[in-house]
């Protein structure tokens, strides 16, 4: 279920809540009957000590749980929660919540996640956060017109980092994930941080089918959750087939520009991180994360293709059908100018195969079926390709031409 789904659930159980910056959710004493879940914004938790003085020991955002202390039975809030920034959540009632919990699992693991978070800060003698930026409604007020104008192009910014219409998504990795994973460690090639990894144990991965666009199917693992390597420290994405794969002009480029340029994008406190097991979001964001450092780099746009064509994988698995249609159509565009426009000679005999046979099925997934003729008659007439490729070209040909026959009856009629 992905989490535009789940939010339609939720709301069921809960009722959506608008807190301006600045406004508590609740204080010090007030009754312990409500549980939250922070759709957006930023809220900062606050404790007493003896001399009744506050401490901050949490900051909450989106998809975070604030409140759980009620579903342990307290009696009354011993924090205060205050919006810092325009936010949006959904209120439960305790019980609510807990028959919501029956029905959503990964909710427990967030709260446990939560309650052991917590419980590590307050046994800190000292809790640093970074400093924050007001976003109150007086300051923002306030601010010149050509602030207001920066605001405006981040935001906008923002909204064209994912494809129209995404969503956050609540999915995480299978419980026995870890069987197809090894951990290695590498080094950065922008920055040198040794950065931990995960690569794939090819030898345990069972093939179902390959789908006509080329999708491998596996049974119970996704390879495409763990093909993406992200550097934490300078922010570096890229496929792990092409991670070390550098010219010294790219390497100064994302180390001078490409940190500074995600953060303009979703803001400072933004860090990109793989939980473990995976989440989806963050599959997702690594995607996302790694179109945007190739076309720092100036990657060849059969790069772009693959990115995109495994975004459409990642949205059909979560039955985003707009969604996966665009990211697919994004894939023919790249692959397209690829094939046409830039030299493909150094590839080998059979990735080239490969592409041809792809761009081919694109063309007809996107109802070009007169693009992906003369590319499938090639691909046909080669004495040279895989005999799974040559067979699939000759199905889809002879497919693509009966139904343009059909078609022509239809019209004569």
């Amino acid at each position: 279920m992905n989490n535009c789904s789940l939010y339609t659930l939720l709301s069921k159980y809960g009722d959506y809540q608008q807190k301006p910056a600045g406004e508590d959710i609740f204080s010090y004493g007030d009754s312990a009957a409500k549980v939250y879940l922070i759709i957006k914004g930023l809220i900062r938790v606050f404790i007493q000590d003896q001399h009744k003085e506050e401490k901050e020991v949490a900051r909450l955002s989106s998809e975070d749980i604030l409140g759980e202390l009620a579903l342990l039975g307290a009696k009354e809030y011993s924090s205060r929660a205050t919006a810092y920034e325009d936010s949006i959540l959904i209120e439960f009632s305790s019980e609510n919540f807990r028959q919501l919990l029956s029905k959503q699992t990964i909710l427990n693991e967030k709260i446990i996640t939560s309650l052991c978070s917590k419980i590590d800060l307050l046994q800190r003698p000292v809790i640093e956060f970074a400093d924050l930026i007001s976003s109150s409604k007086e300051e923002r007020n306030s601010q010149d017109t050509t602030d207001e104008k920066i605001v405006k192009e981040e935001i906008d910014s923002f909204s064209n980092f994912y494809l129209d219409g995404h969503c956050k998504y609540l999915e995480v990795a299978g419980e026995d994930f870890e069987y197809y994973l090894y951990d290695k460690s590498v080094n950065c090639p922008i920055c040198s941080t040794r950065i931990e990894v995960k690569e794939i144990r090819n030898s345990r991965l069972r093939l179902k089918e390959t789908r006509d666009d080329l999708r491998p199917i596996y049974k119970h693992f996704r390879p495409d959750w763990y093909k993406i390597w992200i550097c934490p420290k300078c922010f570096y994405t890229a496929s792990k087939d092409d991670f070390f794969d550098l010219t010294t002009s790219r390497k100064r480029r994302i180390k001078e520009e490409f940190k500074a340029k995600v953060q303009s994008i979703l803001g400072d406190r933004y860090q990109p991180t793989y939980s473990n097991p995976r989440k989806l979001n963050e599959v997702f964001d690594a995607y996302y994360l790694a179109i945007e450092s190739y076309n720092l780099m100036g990657s060849s746009k059969e790069k772009f293709a693959y990115l995109w064509l495994k975004l459409s994988w990642l949205y059909e698995d979560v039955n985003e059908e707009e969604l996966a249609k665009e990211a697919s159509f994004k894939a023919m565009e790249n692959l397209r100018e690829f094939y046409f426009k830039e030299n493909h000679s150094k590839l080998s005999n059979s990735k080239n195969n490969k592409i041809t046979l792809l761009l081919s099925f694109l063309f007809y997934k996107h109802g070009l079926k007169d693009e992906a003729l003369p590319l499938l008659d090639t691909l046909i007439r080669n004495h040279q390709i895989k005999r799974s490729y040559k067979e699939m070209a000759r199905d889809k040909f002879i497919e693509i031409r009966e139904e343009k026959r059909r078609a022509k009856e239809e019209n004569q009629v």
